[in-house]
């Protein structure tokens, strides 16, 4: 017998009130929020009727509390309904993930826990959309319905950046010089932009759309570190290096920084840091500003790392070799003995033409003949005939001559080099050690 208008209200009322909200708490795996509409999951639930384990599923959330000892159960029928449901219960769960992501991200008081179920939301509504991404047969009939027949594709194309393009802005908006959002509200955003092409690779069907995925991502990803550089750029445009305080000199830095410890060393901002700083360097060296020099090139050391890195192992920041090398001659000026030489070699290993680079180890290794001739220079005649003492002065010698090749092979025109090749022949000489 057919149900009147007045059952079917109350069918309603009791499915709205008891069994539409139990089931979204189950599937949310969490209690609900005063920002869940229960009502939104109706046609899901009609589409999960249809499943033959809906019995078993209703059982399972029928019997406990989501967060109770029935969970397990429910989530262990849940995978496989889930396998089984169509497009459109797809397409209602990764809504409502979506949804849950930024609800967790906005009201979640713990910023641990924030950052965790957001992405992990977001991850899960992604995976998803990537099954409805998959059924171009879903677009059509959806276009259709949208009087727009034939305009399928063109829809099915724009879910990536329906997906994507709320973090990309989102990031933005929060990056900017005057925000005040904290890194943990921005960090979901970028990790779900750079994970986001996995996370539905598997699940498309042609290269194509997963393609869709990689280059809203990468434009994106490209996009969101323009704006960086560019407030970074109009933080620079207001700094004169020869007048700045540390603070000053600083300020564009932290605020690339602020964008690297969210997302990690990115190559276009680095080669802004970098090219910033030994643009500012100059001024700052030859005048009376090594104090502010120091402070920027201490602010600046991850940049300069990651830069080296990227010439070594030759993945990018091409023809950039000679900036690289003058950036670390500059660390260099502030660091001493073995730690400056070592700067000083890496600057060669760089740029192996640098002149800078191989005029300052000349230096080096002529200050290493320095010492050796001064013991020679110390010594009287009559020890070369003493045992012990003789091989000391031979060994001196030879360290110094190697030193004075060594400076000779870096730079052939310092103007030191005859002076130590004088040297170490009157030294020999008055030793009896030719």
């Amino acid at each position: 017998m057919a149900l009147t208008s007045a059952e079917l209200r109350r069918a309603h009322r009791v499915l709205d009130t008891v069994a539409l909200p139990r089931l979204l708490a189950a599937i949310k795996g969490e209690p609900l929020s005063p920002r869940d509409r229960p009502e939104l999951i109706a046609d899901l639930h009609h589409l999960l009727q249809a499943d033959p384990a809906y019995i078993d599923l209703g059982r399972a959330f029928l019997e406990g509390e989501p967060s109770g000892p029935s969970s397990s159960r429910f989530a262990a029928v849940w995978v496989e309904v889930v396998e089984r449901l169509p497009t459109r219960g797809h397409h209602h769960l990764a809504l409502l993930h979506l949804r849950w992501g930024w609800e967790a991200l906005n009201h979640e008081p713990d910023p641990r826990t924030r950052r965790q179920s957001a992405i992990r939301r977001w991850a899960t509504a992604l995976r998803h959309a990537g099954r409805v991404a998959a059924d171009a047969g879903f677009f059509d009939a959806l276009a259709a319905a949208s009087a727009a027949a034939g305009q399928g594709e063109a829809l099915r194309r724009r879910v990536p950046e329906l997906l994507l393009g709320p973090h990309g802005r989102a990031l933005i908006e929060g990056l900017a010089v005057d925000a005040t959002l904290e890194p943990s509200r921005l960090e979901p955003h970028w990790k779900l932009l750079v994970e986001a092409p996995d996370l539905v690779r598997e699940l498309l069907p042609d290269a194509d759309s997963s393609h869709d995925f990689e280059a809203c991502s990468a434009r994106w990803r490209a996009r969101v570190i323009e704006e960086v550089v560019a407030d970074c750029e109009r933080l620079a445009a207001e700094v004169d290096p020869v007048e700045a305080t540390v603070d000053d000199l600083r300020r564009p830095i932290y605020h690339a920084r602020r964008f690297t410890n969210l997302a990690g060393m990115q190559e276009p901002l680095t080669l802004w840091v970098i090219e910033t700083t030994v643009r500012w360097a100059w001024p700052l060296y030859k005048g009376e500003g090594h104090g502010r020099l120091e402070a920027l090139v201490a602010a600046t050391r991850p940049f300069g790392t990651h830069l080296e890195s990227l010439l070594l192992r030759g993945v990018g920041a091409f023809g950039r070799q000679a900036m690289c090398a003058d950036y670390l001659l500059f660390v260099a000026d502030f660091a001493s003995g073995e730690e400056e030489d070592r700067l000083q070699q890496r600057a060669l290993k760089v740029c192996p033409n640098h002149r800078n680079a191989r005029l300052m180890l000349s230096y080096r290794r002529l200050h290493d003949a320095h010492l050796q001739l001064i013991r020679l220079e110390t010594s009287e005649p009559l020890e070369r005939y003493v045992p012990g003492l003789s091989r000391g002065l031979e060994e001196a010698v030879e360290r110094a001559a190697a030193a004075i090749a060594l400076a000779e092979e870096l730079f052939p025109a310092n103007e030191r080099l005859p002076d130590y090749v004088a040297r170490l022949a009157r030294a020999r000489a008055r030793l009896g050690l030719d």
